[in-house]
């Protein structure tokens, strides 16, 4: 978990959400998978953060691929005072 408040240089918050999202689609896409994605971040976050969380959830995807065996999955990226990043497989 990260906390919201982090800030230095301002990522565009939309940004991240999109590319969160198309990441996930084109992901989905080549890989044959089922991905359910639903991304709200409601605060600024900086650059480093943002870029962060972009990369951990693209190695995350990757993992649960790699590792589940199964097709269908789920990414929650969101903001409650604190990010929180969940990629789950679903049965």
């Amino acid at each position: 978990m990260f906390n919201c408040c982090a800030r230095t240089a301002l990522f565009e918050t939309e940004y991240l959400a999109s590319l969160a999202d198309e990441d996930s689609a084109k992901f989905s896409e080549r890989q044959k998978v089922e991905i359910d994605s639903r991304v709200a971040i409601y605060c600024s976050l900086a650059n480093e953060l943002s870029l962060s969380l972009f990369r951990v959830l693209q190695e995350a995807l990757r993992n649960a691929m790699k590792h589940s065996g199964v097709k269908r999955f789920e990414v929650r990226l969101g903001s409650t005072g604190e990010i929180h990043l969940t990629v789950s497989d679903l049965v």
